[in-house]
């Protein structure tokens, strides 16, 4: 070594963070020219003495080899000739110094350029020992992505991917090994930054090589590569590559020692005898070996100037089976027999290990799904604090009910139905109830209708009255009867009406409490009391199972994630029966729905709800009659859930009438059963039989293809939303019920096992180690097995020692014997007179599958909760089905089922000065309030007394109102208008409500047409609009009489109209579609197949109630001095001048018109007076019709605009003194005409000879 003598040389292992080390004596023989020498480069230039401490250096003698670095020397002097000490040590020091990025830090400076950060500058290896792979998939400049190193909570992957390609693939270890190997590069826009290290193309390097002193080294781990499995990962954001290391062989039960590869040479050994393939036959050829040659590494580098070597290395050391016994015995034994054994020092230890565990999982948890049976319903606490509780679920079962005073008040299931459905129905409710028996509020015959007297009812059903004739807010009598029931009712004028804080009571429960507070029954532990309660303290009680947030669920019923814990547990929750056809819901006071899965095939409605943590105990009085230890006690706890809706025969009938059979409704109130119209109620389905008499859909086939036909129904039927007392729907009770218990007493598991019996045993409870936390129960069996498997070890005796051996080493440092036998700790090898002698020590170990069983529990353990996390965050939540609570939800209700009907119109004054003031008076300043109502409830209104300008009377006596039909009456348009009279002959029926019928063209007295307007200005020539022209639908926009411009007349701004027939209807448009009545679904306009509209006109004579100027120009109201009286009429409507519109109809136009047509012009022909002014008038003379027209900059007279000229006229002349010729004059003559009595009439001519004498 180093050209001198090797006398002995001492090499021990280190383990993992330890370096190992080999010290040796050196001995030079100058007489002889053995002194020190050494290469730098392998080659033949030799340099006297030692290389520089610090420098890698390699040794090999037999099957003996070490490389490391040359930590010191020294020095002593002899008569047996000069002696070196040397020391060498593997670099596992230095790898503590090398730092890994494994998050947190790309690589990129953020200091220039907030805005555009990847622009600014970059670390890349302006320091040494610094490797950053998490920059590298990272770093945009770099070539990496946001993202690409798949860093997460768990860490940076340590294993390569197989399942992918390219940098995405490279793990960890690959990732130090390649940055060592300087294959990553930045090539910096600007040119290398300062500091940084570069190869040969100018680029920076991201790394590059490790330094030590004036060595340089890359690594390679290895096997390690394929060891560590794929699921490890490492947590950043910095680590040194010896904690990696570490890590990585306590996961997989090994121990590594850190080596550098040595470099082989290849020197000649001789030559070959014979021929060699390739070459001249019988030629001798040199034959060569690769061997270790003693002194200095070099560094090695490619063509690229990238450092390649030295390569620092690694040994694994397998420690997950012990060594086989008896490999030291044959050893010595082998040595004996060779005369090779020197000494052998050895023997065995007893090991104190734990062969048998016992694991505890955590505290057990289980889901109680409870059925219908175990729900007891609750209204609230009374005012002593004990609960209200129910007697059952059915209209006729009573509630209880907390009163203002603290009194209980017990109200009928459906009283709570009614109250929420308002207080005028809740009234209604209790007048039924005293006339009719509150049995039979719940009998669909004893709706609102039921207070009409029977004659009214009978011209109803027969047809001869409307319905609203028979609702009894019209009726004198329920006025009389409500009055009544209100002064039995009140406790007088100065307190607050009873009444009303009953209903208020009534509603609070109902809103509050009604299908949504339950006890529920739980199961309980055998023994009484005794058994299922334990006292904690002298105060404190704890239960065997009490109440948690999420509990274990192995059938998964909820198939929702949220309905679970973080953890993967079962929050508490409900399902509800879903619609069917007999029984419709109504979801609205759920938030959000989850799917709740029965056994089989049936999935519920699931809702999250709440539970109280108290629970309830009670003994059952017969226990001691059976022979069952579960029923001596009784559990039960309190929930809370959303208000469910049932739509019930209540609710979903929205008549008396549209409920019953003819037989029964007729029965009741004595109608003929041959009364007309009469004929049944709901539209049956009827057979194609000849004595069917209905009504055929043309378009609507039965299953057998079939057009259908159907039955007529009575009027009642369709008025039947105005006539019904309408109750909300009722609730229903979840069909199931899952509430999650945590045991005080039972806990998961046991797990365990045992090597032998007879040694150490050790208990653990491990809080991990529960279902939900793996996702079943299956896998956590395997966890609780995996960790008593890791936590035992078989009894052995540990073995030790040395052997000393005359003969060359035949084994390295960290190598084990035999192959299966302990590791090498520590290796003697000296030179004496004897010769060789080879010192071994070694020693066996414990295994321990601890650290990689623990990591594969907290893996997949935190697997299952990201996967729950993920699916939180990421799964997509359905709208809610209804609002944000119960009592909105409520509100819909009343909204959908209990529509407003606007079938009364009602208002009153109301003054806007206190009752004090001087101007309280009905001229005074007022407001007026003015409301659609409900006629089945005017009562509530009208009877009830008011403070009206001083005078106490019923709200009616100052009230005004009227139903719809006083202002509005139906009007019919059609494209092609006809007279209306229907054919009979061929089964076309007259019109039954009034249309728009065809403008006609006018004629004179001559019976000739008088008017001969432009075509392209109104209608077939008329002088001012026609009804066709006013066509709000524009139905005959196609029509080739109209003008140009009505055919652009085809967007409207309207909503849904009533079009065609049912026919037209049930069909389908040109694009395949449904016909619809709502515009919007039309592109805004009337479909081109539509042939008529049926829509509301106001109703004429209109009457008007205002302020404004009268026919002189004067204020009205107001005073003669020409002011208004009041001074703001807009303040008090009483002062306003009211009466019907004067109107007046032209029957040619088809329109009512607000005067008289006039016209001016030129006059064209002669005027002859009349020869009598009552039958024979002059029809000769002719007008050219003149209107004011814009044209361009500024308007003109013109006869004509850009749609043509406006027309001629013929006047018809009945004054026999008038005559003007326009031949007379040598001027246009001025002419005004209007039309009177379907004549043009002359209102004024200029003179046709004003120029002549006398004139």
């Amino acid at each position: 070594m180093f050209g001198v003598y090797v006398e002995s040389f001492t090499s021990s292992v280190g383990y993992g963070a330890e370096s190992s080390t080999m010290q040796m004596t050196l001995v030079e023989d100058p007489d002889k020219g053995i002194k020190l020498k050494h290469s730098l480069d392998g080659g033949t230039t030799l340099i006297d003495g030692f290389p520089k401490v610090g420098t890698v250096c390699q040794f090999a003698f037999e099957g003996f080899e070490f490389v490391g670095i040359f930590q010191r020397y020294s020095y002593s002097q002899s008569t047996g000739g000069n002696r070196y000490d040397v020391t060498f040590e593997s670099p596992s020091k230095i790898l503590g110094g090398v730092q890994v990025i494994l998050s947190g830090f790309e690589g990129t400076g953020f200091w220039n350029n907030p805005i555009y950060p990847s622009n600014d500058w970059n670390f890349t290896s302006q320091l040494t020992n610094i490797y950053n792979p998490f920059g590298v998939k990272e770093n945009y400049a770099w070539g990496g992505t946001f993202g690409y190193s798949d860093y997460n909570e768990a860490g940076f992957p340590v294993a390569d991917n197989a399942q992918t390609s390219g940098l995405a693939a490279k793990g960890l270890l690959t990732m130090i090994e390649e940055i060592s190997q300087s294959k990553y590069t930045y090539d910096n826009p600007n040119g290398p930054s300062t500091h940084t290290s570069v190869n040969s193309d100018d680029e920076e390097l991201i790394g590059g090589p490790i330094n030590y002193g004036d060595s340089k080294f890359v690594i390679d781990f290895g096997n390690l590569k394929t060891l560590v499995p794929d699921f490890f990962r490492l947590k950043g954001p910095t680590k040194s590559i010896s904690s990696i290391l570490q890590e990585c062989c306590e996961l997989i039960v090994h121990d590594y020692v850190t080596i550098i590869k040595p470099v082989y040479t290849q020197v000649q050994t001789g030559y070959s005898s014979g021929s060699i393939t390739g070459f001249a036959p019988g030629v001798p050829q040199g034959q060569y070996q690769n061997v270790i040659r003693n002194g200095v590494v070099p560094t090695q580098y490619d063509r690229d100037d990238n450092v390649t070597g030295p390569v620092i290395s690694f040994k694994y050391l397998d420690k997950s089976e012990q060594p086989q016994p008896g490999i030291v015995a044959d050893l010595v034994a082998a040595a004996k027999l060779n005369g090779t054994l020197i000494s052998a020092n050895n023997g065995q230890e007893y090991a104190d290990v734990v062969t048998q565990k016992m694991i505890i999982g955590d505290d057990a948890t289980r889901v109680w799904e409870a059925g219908l049976e175990y729900l007891i319903p609750v209204y609230g606490k009374g005012h002593d604090g004990e609960w209200l509780v129910g007697a059952g679920f059915a209209d006729d079962d009573l509630a209880p009910v907390l009163l203002p005073g603290g009194g209980i008040y017990y109200a009928h299931i459906m009283e709570l139905r009614a109250a929420i459905s308002g207080f005028d129905q809740w009234n209604v409710y209790h007048q039924l109830g005293a006339q009719y028996g509150y049995s039979n509020v719940g009998n669909t015959a004893f709706g609102s209708i039921a207070m009409a007297a029977s004659s009214a009812m009978n011209g109803f059903l027969q047809n001869r009255v409307p319905g609203g004739a028979v609702l009894p807010g019209y009726n004198g009598d329920i006025h009389k009867k409500f009055i009544q029931q209100n002064h039995r009712e009140s406790a007088g004028d100065n307190k607050k009406n009873p009444n009303q804080e009953k209903y208020d009571a009534v509603l609070n429960t109902a809103n509050k409490f009604w299908g949504q507070t339950y006890f529920v029954l739980l199961p309980v532990e055998p023994g009484g009391l005794s058994n299922n309660i334990r006292y904690k303290n002298a105060f404190e009680t704890e239960n065997a199972w009490e109440i948690t947030e999420a509990g274990w669920d192995p059938n998964f019923r909820i198939k929702d994630i949220n309905g679970y814990s973080n953890d993967g547990a079962l929050k508490a929750c409900a399902g509800y029966y879903p619609s069917t056809e007999s029984a419709s819901k109504d979801f609205g006071g759920i938030e959000k729905t989850m799917p709740y899965t029965l056994p089989g095939s049936t999935t519920l409605v699931g809702t999250e709800i709440k539970v109280d943590k108290q629970i309830y105990w009670q003994k059952n009085p017969y226990s001691k009659n059976n022979n069952n230890p579960y029923d001596d006690v009784s559990a039960m706890v309190h929930i809370t859930c959303p208000q469910v809706f049932e739509f019930d025969a209540q609710s979903t009938q929205k008549a008396a009438i549209d409920s019953l059979s003819t037989s029964s409704l007729a029965q009741y109130y004595g109608v003929p059963q041959n009364a007309p119209g009469f004929r049944g109620t709901r539209g049956v389905t009827l057979g194609s039989g000849t004595g069917d008499r209905g009504y055929e859909y043309k378009n609507v086939q039965d299953e057998d293809g079939k057009a259908i036909k159907a039955r007529p129904v009575n009027y009642a039927t369709l008025e039947n939303e105005m006539m019904h007392m309408r109750y909300l729907p009722t609730v229903v009770r979840p069909f199931r019920v899952s509430i999650p218990q945590k045991s005080n007493r039972y806990s998961w598991g046991p797990w365990y096992r045992f090597s032998s019996r007879i040694g150490k045993a050790k208990v653990e409870k491990n809080s991990q180690l529960k279902p939900e936390t793996f996702g079943s129960k299956a896998l956590l069996d395997q966890a609780g097995n995996s960790l008593t498997y890791a936590g035992t070890a078989n009894l052995y005796a540990s073995e030790s020692g040395s052997v000393d051996l005359a003969e060359f080493p035949q084994y390295n440092i960290a190598d084990r014997f035999n192959t299966n036998g302990p590791y090498i700790t520590k290796m003697d090898v000296s030179v004496g007179t004897g010769g060789i002698t080879t010192k071994y020590q070694f020693s066996t170990w414990t295994r321990n599958f601890g650290k990689i069983a623990k990591y594969n529990i907290d893996r997949i353990a935190k697997a299952n909760k990201d996967t729950i996390k993920a699916h939180k965050e990421g799964t997509y939540s359905a709208p809610s089905l209804g609002r944000n609570s119960s009592i909105t939800a409520v509100q819909a209700h009343a909204n959908a089922i209990n529509p407003i009907d606007t079938n009364f119109m009602s208002g009153l004054q109301v003054p806007a000065n206190t009752s004090a003031s001087a101007s309280h008076n009905q001229f005074g300043s007022s407001v007026w309030s003015m409301s659609t109502k409900n006629a089945a409830s005017l009562q509530f209104s009208y009877a009830r007394p008011v403070d009206f300008h001083g005078m106490t009377k019923p709200s009616y006596d100052f009230s005004f109102g009227c139903t719809p039909d006083q202002l509005f009456s139906p009007v019919g348009i059609r494209k092609v208008p006809n007279d209306g009279e229907g054919d009979p002959n061929n089964n076309i029926p007259a019109d039954i409500l009034p249309y728009v019928l065809e403008p006609t063209r006018g004629e004179n007295i001559d019976e000739d047409a008088d008017t001969s307007g432009g075509a392209n200005h109104f209608y077939e020539g008329h002088m001012s609009p026609t009804s066709r022209d006013l066509d709000p639908y524009a139905l005959g926009r196609n029509d080739p009489n109209m003008p140009a411009r009505m055919k652009e007349f085809v967007k409207l701004d309207f909503g849904a109209v009533v079009m065609d027939d049912m026919e037209w209807l049930l069909a389908k448009n040109s694009a395949g579609e449904a016909n619809n009545m709502h515009l919007g679904n039309n592109g805004n306009t009337i479909p081109d197949d539509v042939d008529e509209v049926r829509t509301f006109g106001l109703r004429g004579p209109l009457l008007l109630s205002g302020w404004g100027y009268d026919i002189m120009g004067h204020p009205v109201p107001g005073k003669k001095d020409g002011n208004f009286e009041p001074v703001n009429p807009a303040e008090n409507r009483s002062s306003w001048k009211t009466g019907p519109v004067d109107l007046k109809w032209d029957d040619e136009r088809q329109v009512w018109a607000g005067g008289l047509q006039f016209v001016e012009g030129i006059l064209e022909t002669e005027i002859k007076p009349a020869d009598d002014a009552i039958d024979a008038p002059d029809t000769t003379g002719t007008m050219k019709v003149y209107r004011r027209t814009n044209k361009g900059a500024e308007m003109e007279w013109s006869e004509k605009d850009d749609h043509g000229e406006y027309g001629i006229i013929t006047l018809t002349n009945r004054d026999p003194s008038l005559s003007v010729d326009p031949g007379a004059a040598d001027y246009k003559i001025y002419t005004m005409a209007v039309r009177i009595n379907q004549e043009w009439r002359v209102v004024y001519v200029s003179c046709d000879n004003f120029e002549a004498a006398g004139a």
